[in-house]
């Protein structure tokens, strides 16, 4: 490498405020709490006390947050969860993993309503001993600044739960917050993701519609409601009669949450948005793929920035590790005898027998699937899915 060029590095190696959260549990990796973890019962005792509370507060001298508060968190994420869960027939039960990223956010919440001072801190002096043991040729990470304590992350695989975290993390802030807010925003890829989150929060009761320029700022729904938009459909000051909504229609304190805001606009511009509409406020993200689009894009200061926001990491490795996940298989067909069409297709009808005994193979899963249904649940497996991909394109000759 030329001399002068910094090296990058990957997200996973500059999640700062994970490492933090992490350490005030005593655990030295984000791999060693969900790796303790991931056993624990799921839920409440009789008592009122989750089963994950009671594993963690046995840790004793290696916890360094006070009993009182961390009963006060986990009393917190019990009543959270139950409003989510009224209006539900199927009760929502937090996974290992959800309950984590809920009790993660409750202990910096609290703390940035509270003691804002203290918090940035005790995160840069976690920096500093976090540099100090790092070797000179290592990358340095940057000391916290107050308004990087305005934004979380959340790096969590797709259907480990984005969308309830979200809700919680709705209550949460509500819960801790004191100051008036002029918008609550919920910001989607597009307008398929708007209409699911719509469905969602409606499931669990929380109030919302989709954004509408001519009734912003009315309330017509109450202050707590959360307003649907686009991440397209914002620019930076709006022409003619488009749907288009400029940013100034968002101007005050408000609450953004972002679903995989990076897939709906160009980076550098939705960037530019984002930092408006939070610029007095706070923004939740939320996105599977937080450390592909920005190794895809290698912009370190963006990687440092988004390693300071992510409070909690689920990405696919653990998702897939813990046993959640589409399990795959890849046949290839081996060419044991010449084709006579010249194709490569391993001999006259063997991809005939390659295929039809794949589809007896998901047949047979599906049909267990469907009668097995009741047996399954419990287990949150999902229905079969067989994928074809093809290679090339076979032109359609013309007609003379």
């Amino acid at each position: 490498m030329p001399d002068g060029v910094q090296q990058y590095v990957k997200l996973e190696n500059r999640l700062v405020l994970l490492a933090w959260l992490n350490s005030l549990f005593g655990y030295t990796s984000n791999r060693a709490l969900l790796e303790d973890c991931k056993s624990v019962g799921e839920g409440f005792g009789p008592d009122g006390r989750s089963f994950l509370y009671r594993h963690l507060i046995a840790r004793g001298n290696q916890v360094k947050i006070p009993a009182d508060d961390l009963a006060r968190y986990d009393e917190n994420i019990r009543l959270h969860l139950e409003k989510i869960n009224r209006g539900r027939t199927e009760r929502i039960t937090l996974r290992y993993f959800r309950y984590l990223a809920a009790l993660y956010t409750e202990i910096y919440l609290d703390r940035l309503f509270n003691d804002k001072a203290q918090l940035l801190a005790d995160l840069n002096a976690f920096v500093a001993g976090r540099n100090a043991n790092r070797l000179p040729v290592e990358p340095q990470d940057e000391p916290f600044t107050e308004g990087d304590l305005a934004k979380l992350a959340y790096w969590m695989a797709t259907g480990s739960g984005k969308t309830l975290i979200l809700h919680l993390n709705y209550h949460q802030f509500l819960h801790y917050n004191r100051e008036p807010l002029d918008n609550i925003l919920l910001i989607t890829p597009n307008e398929g993701l708007s209409e699911q989150h719509l469905a969602e929060l409606a499931a669990s009761g929380i109030p919302a519609r989709r954004f509408d320029l001519n009734t912003s700022g009315l309330w017509s729904g109450g202050r707590d409601v959360v307003q649907v938009i686009e991440i397209t459909k914002l620019v930076e000051e709006k022409r003619g009669g488009s749907v288009s909504v400029p940013v100034e229609a968002f101007e005050g304190r408000n609450l953004i949450f972002v679903d995989e805001g990076h897939k709906g606009s160009g980076g550098d511009a939705w960037r530019k948005y984002r930092d408006a509409l939070g610029a007095t406020g706070f923004t939740f993200e939320y996105s599977a793929t937080f450390g592909q689009a920005l190794s895809a894009a290698r912009n370190d200061p963006l990687t440092a920035e988004y390693g300071k926001a992510i409070l909690f990491d689920y990405s696919y490795k653990y998702f897939y590790g813990d046993g959640f996940g589409k399990d795959f298989r890849i046949l290839n067909l081996r060419d044991v005898h010449p084709s006579p069409t010249g194709r490569g297709d391993g001999g006259e009808g063997q991809t005939d027998i390659l295929l039809l005994g794949n589809l007896l193979s998901f047949y047979e899963q599906v049909r267990l699937y469907e009668e097995q249904t009741d047996a399954l649940r419990p287990y949150n497996v999902e229905k079969p899915l067989w994928v074809f991909v093809g290679s090339t394109v076979n032109a359609v000759p013309s007609r003379s």
